[in-house]
């Protein structure tokens, strides 16, 4: 019986383990904007939006996926045995009523765009675990002409109940997904994946983690339980203390070398994401510091006397530092932010160049590019926030004195991603 006990210890330690590797998912990665969406798992929270969405059956809600059914309540009668203190068994019959589905059905987008401040990213629905809304729902009475001797036989009683759910246009969405990219397009967009869990859902994420979080905490009193209820059954022979004492032991050693590894997975963890999010800023900053030859192209173009603006760009271009590190990003940022200032002045001189397509499209790429630098910096500071919590709170307070992380700066240029004229 012991080893029973035991056993059944360490399979809640194991589901503990399993449950908190899911919570840890989402509590050690920050939400990403939709326009830094990145290669690996994100995060994202944002309004659900289709081109083209569903209206519900009941409701005729605009919606992304909804479901309707009808269930109607019946009498059963079943005959229940109990057995008394002495032994003496007494038999019985009961009536209770139960609800019976008479009729479903529903609709799914394969396809959903989440909105936030930053732009947008698109969620290929198919795989997805689904947490919906409830849009409706109502129990009613229905009356019918069927004869006395047609009821005799039936068990119905006459009561309906409609109920209607899913997720509606405008919803707010927590989506965690892998990001991948369109080959048509080179757009990311997010999917199922191998990198982590794939949800969509209605509730925040605070909800999720929660309800992990108590999971956690349930199975690892169960683990303590059985760990003590083991020795005790094991050393039946032993006075009080001594038969307990041990599984009391080996239930905190494993508890304490458990959380000594979980928390320094997760540091390692939220480290790998503040490195990742660095890099989004420096791809977007090189493919800002691309396009601005392009825009000083236009402008030469148009206005043969402003040829010393792309001249002086163009040399600028070749000076901008490298960004790697922040210091460093900040100074091309700066640079960058400088020399946009030069061009706009020209282009707001200049209003024949709003007119121009070849303009419009540069700038078209330019806005995009400054919207992606806000989300991936948004993101970066997000991820060293977290990084500099987990590491200067317990428990990664003490792990972190015997393997620090390195030490990154937020990155806080200021006014660089509001440099894209307004036409």
């Amino acid at each position: 019986m012991a080893i029973v006990v035991g056993a059944i210890g360490v399979f809640a330690a194991l589901g503990a383990w399993l449950l908190d590797r899911r919570r840890r998912v989402y509590v050690d990665q920050p939400t990403t904007p939709a326009a830094a969406v990145f290669a690996g798992h994100n995060q994202v929270v944002g309004r659900a939006s289709a081109a083209e969405p569903l209206i519900s059956h009941r409701t005729q809600t605009a919606s992304v996926v909804w479901e309707y059914w009808q269930e109607e309540e019946r009498t059963h009668t079943r005959t229940v045995t109990e057995t008394d203190s002495n032994g003496r068994s007494s038999t019985r019959t009961e009536t209770y009523e139960e609800w019976h589905e008479i009729e479903r059905y529903g609709a799914k987008l394969p396809w959903v765009d989440v909105v936030d401040e930053s732009g947008t990213v698109g969620v290929a629905v198919e795989g997805a675990k689904l947490v919906v809304r409830g849009f409706y729902r109502e129990t009613f009475k229905r009356d019918d002409d069927r004869g006395f001797f047609a009821k005799l036989g039936d068990n119905r009683t006459g009561r309906y109940r409609e109920t209607e759910e899913g997720i509606a246009i405008g919803d707010e969405l927590f989506v965690a997904a892998t990001a991948m990219l369109d080959p048509a397009t080179s757009i990311p967009y997010l999917a199922d994946g191998d990198d982590g869990p794939f949800l969509v859902s209605t509730k925040p994420e605070s909800s999720h983690t929660g309800n992990l979080g108590f999971g956690v905490g349930l199975l690892l009193l169960v683990f303590a339980a059985a760990m003590v209820g083991a020795n005790l059954l094991a050393f039946t022979d032993r006075d009080q203390v001594a038969a307990w004492l041990p599984g009391v032991l080996v239930a905190v050693v494993g508890l304490l070398v458990a959380l000594w590894i979980v928390t320094h997975n997760r540091l390692r963890v939220v480290g790998q994401a503040a490195r990742r999010a660095w890099s989004l800023i420096d791809v977007q900053l090189e493919r800002r510091a691309a396009l601005i030859p392009s825009l000083a192209s236009v402008i030469g173009a148009h206005v043969e006397h402003e040829r010393a603006v792309l001249e002086a760009v163009t040399a600028e271009r070749a000076s901008l530092p490298k960004a790697s590190e922040v210091a460093d990003a900040s100074a091309t940022a700066t640079t960058q932010t400088a020399t946009l200032r030069k061009i706009l002045a020209t282009i707001e001189a200049t209003p024949a160049l709003q007119t121009s397509e070849p303009f419009r499209q540069v700038q078209a790429d330019l806005a995009d590019t400054e919207n992606r630098i806000a989300g991936a910096r948004t993101f970066y500071n997000d991820s060293v926030v977290l990084m500099r919590d987990r590491s200067q709170s317990f428990p990664g307070l003490l792990v972190a004195r015997f393997s620090p992380l390195p030490a990154r700066e937020l990155f806080l240029p200021e006014g660089f991603e509001r440099t894209v004229p307004q036409i």
